[in-house]
């Protein structure tokens, strides 16, 4: 697990090539001489940084956070399975080349932008407490059907049922993703409105939002396995899991079975 962010320990532990490659490439223009810095100027990329509108600090803090979470043994392991997935067969020397885990994951979030998003959620779910999970595995070892239209057949059905039960999920998308030999199907629909107050530009206000909420589904053909994740709906467990049965599996029904407490 990467350590607390903030954003000198930022600064001090990614190498100055990598973030002023990361400057350079936005066209942030700082008042520095990238070239005459010293590693451990943390303090000088704070002040400058400083110097930053609000809105163009909130974009690259939102960016060196990702970066920051990805920095630890978990994220390179991501990292590497996504590359895996797009048949990049260099990038696991490459990486290794590189020293320190802020040092290779912003060199890949530079060089490699296709793996990042991947990559994140996969950690992500990495992360989840194993009691989150409810898992089924005597499911029939059928194909996954993975289709821009079997996927939007899923994230509709889920909007459905949670708009119906509960008056939230709206909206919904799905995310599928590859990982070796199993498939993450990443589902997100819209949750109930909040508010809250925040800063903005100077002035405290009370903003509206439609966050989402978040459903993970893990199956692996080869062992007739799906997980769930899906905090706060446990209920809907079994729902779920005829849901995505029914689009990605296209069984019609499933086997009378209980979720594995193991």
């Amino acid at each position: 697990m990467a350590a607390q962010y903030s954003n000198r320990h930022f600064f001090r532990k990614t190498p100055n090539k990598l973030l002023a490659q990361y400057f350079q490439a936005n066209s942030i223009e700082l008042a520095l001489d990238f070239d005459a810095l010293d590693e451990s100027a943390a303090d000088d990329w704070q002040d400058a940084f400083n110097t930053l509108s609000n809105n163009q600090k909130s974009d690259i803090e939102a960016v060196f956070q990702d970066v920051n979470a990805l920095a630890c043994e978990g994220g390179i392991a991501a990292l590497i399975d996504e590359a895996t997935f797009h048949g990049d067969e260099v990038f696991v020397a490459a990486i290794a080349a590189i020293d320190g885990f802020h040092a290779k994951v912003m060199w890949a979030y530079l060089e490699k932008p296709a793996y990042w998003r991947g990559a994140t959620m996969f950690l992500h779910a990495d992360n989840v407490s194993a009691s989150y999970w409810k898992k089924r595995n005597d499911l029939p070892k059928a194909p996954p059907h993975v289709g821009d239209e079997d996927i939007k057949a899923l994230a509709n059905t889920i909007s459905d049922f949670f708009y119906s039960k509960e008056g939230r999920g709206k909206n919904c998308i799905v995310e599928p993703y590859r990982r070796n030999q199993k498939e993450y199907f990443f589902a997100y629909p819209e949750d109930f409105a909040q508010s809250a107050v925040e800063w903005v530009g100077g002035t405290l206000k009370n903003q509206a939002h439609h966050p989402a909420f978040e459903i993970i589904f893990v199956y692996c053909e080869a062992e007739g396995s799906l997980d769930i994740y899906a905090p706060k709906n446990t209920k809907a467990i079994t729902d779920l899991q005829a849901m995505f049965a029914q689009h990605i599996l296209k069984l019609n029904t499933l086997p009378n079975g209980e979720i594995d407490k193991r």
